[in-house]
């Protein structure tokens, strides 16, 4: 049989194209090693039935076993090779189109012959159209870099209208041309070439330009509807290839977990460990008749159950090994957690305490138990120190909670007075008033983390509103609604995070702004170079960089705001629930 696949493999491998007989390779590879696989477990269980143990087995491979390596491995680099060579025409191309657009870029900046500028440019459009493939990582770059300097170009030379209208005429014609190869693929009896052949096609769709704007929505749909039968047809195909190998992996995996259920507890008795052993070799003759499945699947399920098959054997060498003596190691290592518990359980830090002494306590549950003779009172010794400290933090927060109560009664009292205030005609008046009710609040002291949001809630909506009434303009009431939300974060159960993701948002709006203003800027050098004058475009322009800069001068007030308040919660103090 292994004569046989070689035989088969070395005229397969004669082929010019390695990728046009990969599928039929991969399937024998995955045939043979699962066909070894098997070889290879028969010759271990036998080795193991005579008498050998499972870790010294080893096995051997045939002369037609490495012969099959070396052939499987020079597929391997023949795929290598052909992929890089194909990556090499791809580096070629993107070289090529990016220069294209360079040459482009050059043609916007043409004052005269404007019919010969229009005509090289057809000809450097035919030419990128025709230069293949980029590599994928650089195709949005690509894309983008030639759109940008085609727009550029009409733009420059005031042809762009023009131009667009003849563009997207041509643009309609080719995605309508599409649209008919699209549906000529639905009867189609080879799904690979199907496959193959939607891929180009989706690149080709996004790679034609923009189309008129009333046949667009039409266009869209159609070529959604198009795809979406592809892809149902695709799927159809590959989905009954895939039931039998799918129905198969199901099995596997079923068994992986049966055998896992078989030993999530260990056998404490060698009479237990000799019925889960019968047990577990019952499972591996299920899973070995269990039939084939997708190689890469099967190959992760295979892992999983030999991990688990190998955790058992191995724990099962362990337990007979071991003689005496693990009593005593449970012993010394729970004395030791006790030892570490007294020293902790007079710490007054009680959040880092609390946390390092439930963590002994866990280690303390994942310990087996010692000798039953020691085991009660070693637990009883551990529970006291344990219940020293708990006992002791108890009280304390017995009394804290009594002064956070007192903060709330006082924070009641001041959203009884607020919601009871009435604004008057002098604004000055009640801003003064409103501004005592903010100290009042802030001085009133911490409030449970459980009565915090309702509590803030209750004052901030009060006040926004009594602000957003006497605000004088709603650029004022925009800052002052801003300020009041910041304050509110800033009296927030997690306040410090709150701050941090505005502080965030108002770095992304920074960047947003700049960079569009440097998108201006840039524009507003191409204008300057091309005319000596102010065109109404230019003026246009300017008054957008000033607007962008003056949100920038905004958003940075706020930010100065926002950073001002985290400095003064960068440790934020505990509080109880």
């Amino acid at each position: 049989m292994k004569q046989e696949i070689i035989t088969k493999l070395e005229a397969l491998l004669q082929s010019e194209d390695v990728h046009t007989v990969a599928a039929q390779i991969k399937t024998i590879q995955s045939e043979y090693e699962e066909a070894f696989a098997k070889e290879m477990e028969k010759a271990k269980q036998e080795f193991i039935d005579g008498g050998g143990k499972a870790n010294e087995f080893i096995y051997k491979r045939s002369a037609e076993d490495e012969k099959l390596i070396f052939l499987f491995g020079k597929f391997s680099r023949m795929q290598k090779t052909q992929k890089e060579k194909k990556g090499n025409e791809q580096d070629e191309n993107y070289k090529i189109k990016m220069s294209i657009i360079r040459d482009i870029g050059d043609l916007s900046k043409l004052e005269v012959n404007i019919s010969g500028a229009i005509k090289k440019l057809h000809e450097l459009q035919s030419k990128f159209k025709e230069t293949g493939n980029v590599p994928a990582a650089k195709h949005k770059e690509v894309l983008g870099e030639y759109n940008k300097v085609v727009d550029a170009f009409y733009f420059g030379l005031n042809l762009y209208k023009a131009s667009q209208e003849v563009d997207l005429k041509k643009n309609f014609e080719a995605k309508t041309e599409l649209l008919e190869k699209m549906k000529k693929l639905l009867d189609s009896e080879n799904v690979k070439d199907v496959e193959r052949t939607i891929k180009v096609f989706r690149g080709e769709w996004e790679g034609i330009g923009a189309v008129p704007q009333e046949k667009w929505l039409a266009l869209k749909d159609e070529f959604k509807a198009l795809n979406d039968k592809i892809n149902q047809k695709i799927q159809e195909f590959y989905g009954q290839q895939k039931e039998t190998l799918g129905q198969n992996l199901e099995s596997k995996k079923k068994l992986v977990e049966k055998a896992r259920t078989l030993i999530v507890m260990w056998p404490k008795t060698e009479k237990e460990w000799e019925q889960k052993t019968k047990a577990l070799l019952e499972i591996q003759n299920e899973y070995k008749e269990a039939g084939r499945t997708d190689q890469k699947a099967g190959d992760e399920v295979w892992k999983e159950f030999r991990e688990v098959c190998d955790g058992f054997f191995e724990k099962k060498k362990e337990f007979f090994e071991q003689a005496k003596g693990k009593y005593d190691e449970a012993k010394q290592k729970k004395q030791k957690l006790i030892e570490e518990a007294s020293e902790l359980k007079d710490n007054t830090d009680w959040q880092r305490t609390g946390e390092k002494l439930m963590n002994l306590q866990q280690q303390w549950k994942k310990l087996p138990n010692a000798h039953p003779k020691d085991e009660h009172r070693l637990y009883e010794s551990f529970r006291a120190q344990c219940n020293h400290f708990f006992e002791a933090k108890r009280v304390q927060f017995v009394s804290q909670n009594a002064a956070l109560e007192q903060n709330v009664q006082a924070k009641e009292t001041i959203i009884q007075n607020i919601n009871a205030y009435v604004l008057c005609a002098d604004v000055q008046e009640n801003t003064k008033a409103l501004k005592e009710f903010t100290k009042q609040w802030q001085e009133s002291g911490p409030a449970p983390n459980s009565e915090r949001k309702r509590l803030n809630d209750a004052f901030y909506n009060k006040l926004e509103e009594f602000y957003a009434a006497i605000a004088g303009n709603e650029e004022e009431k925009q800052l002052i609604k801003f300020r009041l939300k910041i304050e509110r974060f800033e009296q927030a159960q997690d306040g410090f995070d709150l701050l941090r993701k505005e502080n965030d948002y108002i770095k992304k709006q920074l960047n947003d702004i700049q960079h569009q203003v440097n998108t201006f800027e840039n524009n507003m050098g191409n204008f300057k170079s091309s005319s000596k004058t102010k065109s109404p475009l230019m003026i246009e322009m300017e008054n957008k960089i000033a607007a962008e800069k003056a949100k920038v001068d905004e958003w940075k007030r706020k930010q100065k705001l926002v950073k001002e308040t985290m400095d003064k919660l960068a440790k934020p103090q505990n509080t109880v629930n």
